[in-house]
């Protein structure tokens, strides 16, 4: 800081008259005088304070002058001390009197212009270094508080220092730099990968002297590796030649706290002014150095760092501020929390004011709405007092982190385990229903088989009660294509040619009040779904935009190719699709109803209206087929559903026509039912023989394994999937080892099944009816005698 007061000068002489002329010259020159006679009135006077220089007489009568400046210096090294003597005056005096630390030597008698000059020059050094001293402790403290690795190096890449940081990474002793290690600095903890981009772009910016930046991963100490920003820039002399290169390192995965530790030297001053003159232009230009310095740290943080003062008044804001709040440091600086940033009046804004009573401050997940930018989201700050050299608190310093999108994902994670613990339940659910629907569809198909026609009473009751459990199928499947274990068959599907086959059915399912219109992009590439559950999905959603047009209005459904790149985060992954939306000018949905569109079961329609399965089915549809569904909307302007689908890429799947396939001539097969559940195990057995064939049970894998070794000679097993101790498909498995030629069919509920070799086991989808059994023990057989010829 400047002087604010005269120098305070001390005169030493043991000659009065001497002591006398030289401070009634000082005090003429505007320096303020006390005089001393001896050495130790001299010591005692400076001990008690307020002394800046001292001009000593060498010759003294208790104490030599050399040993009270060697004294002083020793216990006030900031003091100056001019030393003057009429008896030594040889060079080898002088020497002796600068060796005892003596700032500057002047021989007796002198004239008091340069009496005056010499102890100003000597006090213009002194404010010098005291300006240096305290941008130093200024850039420390800054320094302390910033998280980064600090390195720097000589101009042809060598590199000079690491700060402690560094080495608390690394696991390295501190201080510890070795030849090869100066050579490689911090690229020596690249990751193998990165290693060639990052040294190539290093020895790049060496040569063209560009700054450098570049994202790497670096090992820490225990041997775990965390992605870093490395920077770096040039400092340049005023010649414009690279004097030295300081850069930084900052872990951008977790910012944390970090100590930087600059180690400066100080040169001694020369014995001549014009030397210490010197001197002080090199002290100015380290200022810059330093100040350029602490500018680059502050501006290379990828946190916001701001600083305020006693008055809350912010003096710092950097650049990462600059972008988190869209507010310029000119339209920041001088303004105080509550004016900029009310959201932080009360209980934060209190906080703050304890920082600047030593406290930290530690703000999680606060709301921040900046009213100047209009900019809104999530931060968490870390808030530190700022001290000088001394302890005293001169300000406070806060890293500010924008949490906002992290929170946006966390958020959407938690929605992803939810719709997941839900489909959970829902399989689990339409599985048990299944179960029971296979035993009361296969026993109201062998009673009507067997009841007379003549029984019209009975004939009708018994289609009613075959219409029930049908719908109770259609149930179980839309609970399972929520949960996406729906036993779905994609394939190859025109949608252009779906649209327009189903267009007629969806009009007369809407209603003659509402219009249709297709667009449909010309080169639309096919997409893979199992067409049947598309169309019904289709239905669903234009049955919904009816529901929320009731006095009529326009149906749009249009299909169109479409790329979906890595920043959707809903798509299980980037690529080709074929986007299939359907959109309605109805009554539309706000953000809460958003929210829980494809929940299972919730609906916004009245009693008996709607099962709430309608958008939970399509969405476990979408997932299902490896798509997504996206689903907008605004109150009173309408509803937009797309289904996104992948585009096919494998072949069309053979279809089997029923009508033209020829009546059962197996003959009379021996079979092997395996099934856990009686219910089932007796409709299925009943079934089966109906059709004339025999049929042996084993209640689980264990024992159907017990029959095949001991039992009779078996044509077919029909086995179930999920059985405790050994499911299906492990059966499945041991049967192809053990008694390869004996086909097996599956009868399962669940699309999601482990592979048992490279083609998939023939399935019987749950639940079936009598003839569903039929046709598929025929083609079964049918594909066993075809592989025997």
């Amino acid at each position: 800081m400047p002087e604010t007061r005269p120098a305070r000068v001390l005169v030493v002489d043991d000659t009065e008259p001497a002591r006398y002329a030289t401070a009634r010259t000082l005090q003429r020159a505007g320096f303020t005088v006390v005089e001393a006679g001896s050495g130790e009135e001299a010591l005692r006077q400076i001990a008690e304070g307020g002394i800046d220089a001292v001009v000593l007489d060498i010759k003294l009568p208790d104490i030599s002058g050399l040993e009270v400046c060697r004294t002083i210096k020793r216990d006030h090294p900031d003091i100056m001390v001019l030393q003057l003597s009429a008896t030594f005056v040889s060079s080898g005096d002088r020497i002796k009197g600068l060796d005892s630390g003596a700032d500057y030597y002047l021989g007796q008698p002198v004239e008091p212009a340069e009496l005056v000059a010499t102890l100003g020059a000597l006090m213009r050094i002194r404010a010098a270094e005291a300006a240096v001293r305290l941008s130093e402790a200024r850039f420390r403290a800054i320094a302390e508080t910033m998280p980064q690795v600090v390195w720097s190096a000589r101009p042809n890449g060598t590199y000079e220092y690491f700060n402690s940081r560094w080495y608390a990474y690394t696991g390295m002793p501190p201080g510890t730099l070795s030849t090869a290690a100066a050579r490689q600095g911090w690229c020596a903890a690249v990751q193998t990968d990165d290693q060639a981009r990052v040294t190539n772009s290093w020895l790049h910016s060496l040569a063209s002297g560009e700054p450098f930046e570049m994202e790497c991963r670096l090992r820490s100490g225990d041997g775990s590796y965390r992605w870093f920003l490395a920077r770096a820039l040039p400092i340049h002399n005023e010649a414009g030649a690279i004097i030295r290169w300081f850069g930084t390192c900052t872990d951008i995965e977790d910012i944390i706290n970090a100590r930087e530790v600059l180690a400066r030297s100080q040169t001694e001053l020369e014995a001549m002014v014009a030397v210490r003159t010197r001197e002080i232009a090199e002290a100015n230009e380290r200022l810059r150095h330093e100040r350029a310095f602490s500018e680059l740290l502050v501006a290379s943080s990828a946190d916001g760092i701001i600083a305020y003062d006693d008055d809350l008044r912010y003096t710092l804001w950097n650049k990462a501020m600059e972008r988190i709040s869209g507010l310029s440091a000119s339209n920041a600086l001088g303004r105080t929390v509550g004016d900029l940033l009310p959201f932080l009046r009360g209980e934060p804004e209190q906080a703050m004011r304890r920082v600047l009573q030593g406290e930290t401050a530690h703000m999680r997940d606060q709301r921040y709405t900046f009213a100047d930018s209009g900019r809104e989201g999530w931060l968490e700050a870390d808030c530190t007092p700022l001290r000088a050299t001394n302890g005293e608190i001169i300000g406070a310093i806060a890293f500010i982190r924008d949490i906002t999108e992290r929170r946006a994902v966390e958020e959407q994670l938690r929605q992803t385990q939810k719709l997941e613990a839900l489909g959970q339940l829902t399989s689990g659910v339409a599985h048990d229903f299944n179960n029971l629907l296979s035993a009361i569809l296969g026993n109201l198909d062998l009673i009507r088989k067997h009841l007379p026609a003549s029984n019209s009473d009975l004939t009708h009751l018994l289609d009613l009660a075959l219409q029930g459990a049908e719908r109770g199928q259609t149930l179980t499947q839309r609970l399972l294509a929520f949960a996406r274990r729906q036993d779905l068959r994609p394939g190859l599907v025109d949608i252009p040619q779906l649209l327009v086959g189903m267009r007629e059915l969806i009009q007369r399912s809407i209603g003659p009040t509402i219009t249709i219109e297709l667009r449909l992009a010309d080169d639309l590439e096919p997409a893979c779904v199992d067409a049947n559950q598309l169309e019904l999905a289709i239905l669903n959603l234009a049955v919904n935009s009816r529901d929320a047009m009731p006095a009529g209005g326009a149906l749009v459904i249009a299909a169109d190719n479409l790329v979906v790149g890595d920043r959707e985060q809903l798509a299980p992954s980037p690529g080709h699709y074929v986007c299939l939306s359907i959109t309605d000018n109805g009554t539309g949905m706000d953000e809460k109803t958003m929210a829980r569109a494809v929940d299972p079961f919730f609906t916004t329609k009245g009693p008996g209206k709607g099962t709430g399965l309608g958008l939970s089915m399509v969405h476990g549809l979408a997932a299902q087929s490896g798509g997504f569904l996206r689903l907008h909307s605004r109150i009173g302007v309408g509803t937009t559903v797309e289904i996104l689908l992948p585009r096919a890429v494998v072949r069309r799947p053979r279809r089997v026509d029923s009508e033209q396939m020829p009546a059962m001539k197996s003959g009379r097969l021996t079979v092997l039912l395996v099934e856990d559940d009686w219910l089932i195990a007796l409709s299925t057995q009943a079934m089966i023989e109906d059709l004339g064939h025999v049929v042996h049970t084993a209640t689980s894998a264990t024992k159907a394994l017990d029959l095949l070794r001991s039992g009779p000679t078996f044509d077919l097993v029909l086995t179930d999937q999920a059985m405790p101790g050994m499911t299906g498909v492990e059966l499945a498995g041991h049967i192809r080892r053990q008694w390869p030629g004996l086909p097996v069919l599956l009868a399962t509920g669940y699309a999601e099944l482990p592979m048992l070799s490279a083609a998939e086991l023939p399935r019987l989808a749950k639940p079936f009816r009598q003839d569903d059994l039929a046709a598929a023990i025929y083609q079964l057989m049918q594909q066993v005698q075809t592989k025997r010829r």
